[in-house]
């Protein structure tokens, strides 16, 4: 299914939700990289979301850098990370069907310079975990969309939100995708977060699409 272009938010959503649930485990290239994304992994079809080619236009040089990408999905954020030099790029997702799904990308792409971890946001990381250059996190953002969350999408921004800064070296930078279609109750943690976060927008399938992004100083 392909999301038509001219139609309003609400529309969009209605859409991205059935196509969710009927589509099936297929083969799609994003960013030039050819992946497959299983029938429960979010999907970065340019088709039917621009969260994570918009979030790919707004991130940094990542030559030689540390990367971490939380709620890894399919695993295209810490391949393309890979692909644009990353030294080395940690993969984390709660859910274990994404988890396999990433695993067997990065063995499709023969990369032996992603690790990937199941856990709920930083717990997922092991406790000997260096600090990163970049954090990547692009994290469901539409309540109800998931079976496999079990908490409220503004908890989990609260936590990402009230931890990300200690994970971050000093000019370290993080990313993180958001769209008009959600509740900004749940990025209310910007305003106490110890990060000042600069706003990315761009519109498309009638949605703001958005990447919020800070430096640690």
């Amino acid at each position: 299914m392909r999301i038509p272009e001219n139609i309003s938010q609400e529309t969009y959503c209605q859409l991205w939700l059935t196509a969710n649930q009927q589509r099936f485990t297929k083969s799609y290239s994003v960013a030039n990289i050819p992946i497959i994304v299983y029938q429960q992994v979010f999907c970065p079809s340019t088709e039917l979301t621009h969260s994570t080619s918009f979030l790919l236009t707004k991130l940094p040089d990542l030559s030689e850098k540390v990367v971490l990408d939380l709620g890894t999905g399919s695993g295209i954020l810490a391949l393309y990370s890979v692909f644009q030099g990353a030294r080395k790029v940690v993969a984390c997702d709660i859910d274990p069907v994404a988890i396999a799904n990433c695993k067997e990308n990065i063995a499709r792409h023969q990369v032996d310079n992603i690790c990937v971890y199941q856990g709920y946001l930083f717990e997922a990381l092991p406790a000997n975990s260096k600090l990163f250059d970049v954090i990547i996190a692009n994290l469901p953002i539409l309540e109800g969309g998931w079976d496999y969350l079990t908490i409220n999408i503004k908890k989990l921004y609260d936590d990402f939100l009230s931890q990300v800064h200690f994970y971050l070296k000093t000019n370290g930078q993080c990313y993180l995708s958001f769209a008009s279609f959600g509740d900004y109750q749940t990025l209310s943690g910007l305003d106490t977060s110890p990060l000042y976060w600069h706003l990315h927008q761009a519109y498309r399938f009638g949605c703001y699409w958005q990447v919020f992004e800070a430096t640690k100083t």
